[in-house]
């Protein structure tokens, strides 16, 4: 049903100060359940693929929320002022990714991750045994390990990465630092630092786009090294949107739910939060289906062989999972504008897309265990390892959003465009 529309209530806009306990809490839980996918996974090389997937979980869901803050700020948008807050919360997920790269590091240095670092691809595939045509593609993987060597080199992949992380940690901090003053400064100080954030989101955005994008090439294109598309890092960045999106509508629905927030975030609001998620889950289907139907149409074995690898051994399954529940399902529920304003679809559907953002980085991931070695990854299979894992970094992401809110205002009522926000309607 549509959720009334009451006033805005100032006393209710502050979070608890026992949020931090909470979020202690949950990291201690976050970090004992990636622990304990550690030791109960004897595959080593597992556990390091479906750390990668919990690990870019929480990387899309910060550049998502700091790519949404970024466009709201530029674009000086008024109807997402009252929940702009709840996303900057969300953004501290990157403050959280520079401690989660550290054993990312370390288990692809342990040659658990990308063959090109450790130089085993060729050697692996001469010692499997029982593959046809074993020396042929032996040579075809050593001659692609050589010609990308520039770029694919131990030294050159930790620098790009230390870069993409401290841009997004500066952008990050800036902004979280400039929207709190807002709290407590008077007029020209509350516009001064809204201004301010506009102008850092003018290069801000481009920044982000281009890092979120070679950090997808380097972090999970780069799992198989001899395959290659321009469009993975958009199908990244439109996953990051489509998680942003779902997070602020059952971020925003269990907030209100506690009474806090009351009036802030509107009916109007939500209804917007879910055109914002259906219009990028419908881009993400686009440009996955361009990436697709490019390299069917070209049909040339470089660029046909990540395809054939994440549909061997039963891996398919997940890809039509990812068609049908990635896209299918969100677009025909949020078509109308009766169900975008519905509380409770919204936020069953903005669970149902998280879900599908982690099937999809799980297919995209996991088959590439053993690579170059052909079926290496064995038959398609979800362990309990790989849930605890991916489940510990989100709850590590979750702690980091309460962290960073408690006590403060999850509302920028010192924001110059509030009162704009509130009176905001759809027609």
């Amino acid at each position: 049903m549509e959720s009334p529309k009451i006033p805005f209530d100032p006393a209710t806009a502050k979070a608890p100060t026992s949020w931090k306990g909470l979020s202690v809490l949950l990291a201690l839980v976050g970090a004992g359940l990636a622990a304990g996918a550690w030791f109960i996974q004897k595959d080593h090389s597992r556990f390091a693929h479906a750390y990668l997937v919990g690990f870019m979980l929480v990387a899309l869901i910060g550049t998502g929320a700091l790519m949404f803050v970024m466009l709201q700020q530029l674009s000086r948008a008024g109807w997402s002022v009252s929940s702009r807050r709840i996303a900057e919360g969300w953004m501290s997920s990157l403050f959280l990714l520079v401690l989660l790269f550290i054993p990312l590091v370390l288990l692809a240095k342990q040659g658990h991750l990308y063959a090109w670092l450790t130089d085993f691809g060729a050697a692996a595939v001469k010692n499997a045994g029982n593959i046809p045509d074993a020396d042929r593609l032996a040579a075809h993987v050593h001659h692609m390990s050589e010609k990308k060597a520039f770029w694919l080199n131990e030294s050159s992949w930790l620098a790009r990465s230390a870069f993409y992380l401290v841009a997004w940690v500066i952008l990050a901090a800036l902004i979280l630092r400039r929207s709190f003053a807002t709290d407590v400064a008077d007029k020209e100080g509350a516009a001064a630092n809204t201004t301010f954030i506009g102008k850092l989101s003018a290069p801000g955005i481009p920044l982000l786009g281009l890092t979120l994008t070679f950090a997808s090439f380097d972090w999970v294109m780069s799992l198989q090294f001899d395959w290659y598309s321009t469009i993975f890092g958009v199908i990244h960045f439109a996953d990051s949107m489509v998680l942003i999106a779902s997070l602020l509508i059952i971020s925003v629905a269990c907030i209100q739910g506690k009474g806090l927030m009351k009036g802030a975030v509107n009916v109007e609001h939500k209804h917007d939060l879910a055109k914002w998620l259906f219009a990028f889950n419908t881009f993400f289907a686009f440009v996955s289906y361009a990436q697709f139907i490019i390299i069917w149409f070209a049909d040339i074995p470089e660029e046909t062989v990540w395809y054939h690898r994440h549909a061997a051994d039963g891996w398919s399954l997940l890809g039509w999972i990812s068609l049908f529940g990635h896209f299918f399902v969100i677009f025909f529920l949020l078509m109308s504008r009766h169900m975008k304003r519905n509380h409770f679809v919204t936020v069953l559907v903005s669970i149902w897309a998280i879900l599908m953002a982690i099937v999809h980085l799980y297919w995209e991931i996991m088959p590439t265990m053993g690579y170059p070695v052909p079926h290496a990854a064995g038959p398609f299979g979800v362990q309990l390892a790989d849930i605890l894992v991916i489940a510990g970094l989100l709850t590590l992401s979750f702690a980091a959003f309460l962290f960073t809110l408690s006590g403060r205002n999850l509302v920028a009522v010192g924001d110059p465009r509030l009162q704009e926000g509130l009176k905001f309607e759809n027609y």
